[in-house]
């Protein structure tokens, strides 16, 4: 929190890695003013749970939409389970 304090309410934008990335982080950025864009594991909590089991083919997508936010799942490789 303390590092991200002077970055709130100037519209900055975050990148994170899959280890930072939760929806309840980025709706509070969201709320402050900072935008965010990370990758996800699907098991984090706050995910899609549809995501979990949901089996995409290559390059096959799937998107949720939870107020500003929008998850993303996408399939690169030749089955996805």
């Amino acid at each position: 929190n303390e590092l991200m304090r002077p970055h709130l309410l100037k519209n900055h934008h975050l990148t994170v890695d899959r280890y930072f990335t939760s929806p309840v982080l980025f709706h509070h950025l969201f709320e402050n003013g900072t935008y965010a864009t990370g990758t996800a594991l699907t098991s984090r909590k706050g995910m899609p749970t549809g995501f979990r089991t949901l089996k995409l083919e290559r390059d096959g997508m799937a998107v949720r939409k939870q107020g500003p936010l929008i998850a993303m799942l996408w399939c690169a490789v030749d089955k996805c389970a």
